[in-house]
């Protein structure tokens, strides 16, 4: 069975791509049922890729493995989350983006199980945080520096931590010690290239 990674979209371009893409996107969503057969539902990634005369999955199409959610469109933007398998999917992202001449989708994805946290918006324009804390049962606390991460690990263990002290382990280690069976980890979230 797949992990589930969750992925906070911003997309930004002019205001009728972005509005042609939320029509399209919310059509599929009103639609009494799916466009294509599948394990998803209406929101599944691969039926935007089909409405697009893409092809879907197999050695030459565009890897879909999850649905989106909450969608959005305020004018200047347009949002929205997705559950995927694994990871983020790039191709599908790159191929949506592809189908329009000022679209570009800024996202944050994390995958818990692996502690895959990234995000392509380097400058932090819409996802401005660099570190998360793991607190308990999938709880995270976000934070753009380390310090503040390192200042909440230390209020919450009630004591500073030693400069040579590696965060992550002390947290994990005062969890153990207080009965505290979640994993309490700290994640630096990496910068996607592509």
């Amino acid at each position: 069975m797949a992990n589930t990674c969750f992925t906070d979209y911003t997309v930004v371009g002019s205001e009728d791509e972005l509005k042609d893409l939320y029509d399209k996107m919310r059509g599929l969503e009103q639609l009494e049922k799916s466009l294509v057969e599948n394990g998803w539902g209406k929101t599944w990634m691969g039926n935007l890729v089909t409405l697009f005369r893409g092809k879907v999955d197999g050695e030459d199409g565009i890897y879909c493995r999850g649905f989106w959610s909450n969608l959005d469109f305020d004018g200047s933007t347009l949002s929205f989350n997705t559950e995927s398998a694994w990871s983020e999917m790039g191709d599908w992202r790159h191929f949506v983006e592809s189908q329009y001449k000022t679209i570009k989708f800024w996202y944050m994805t994390e995958e818990e199980g692996e502690g895959y946290f990234l995000t392509n918006d380097k400058e932090g324009r819409y996802y401005p945080y660099r570190y998360v804390v793991d607190i308990e049962d999938g709880a995270y606390q976000e934070y753009s520096t380390e310090e503040e991460a390192r200042a909440y690990i230390e209020e919450r263990m009630g004591r500073k931590l030693e400069s040579s002290e590696d965060p992550s382990e002390a947290l994990s280690d005062w969890g153990d010690d207080h009965g505290l069976f979640a994993a309490y980890r700290i994640f630096e979230i990496e910068e996607d290239q592509a």
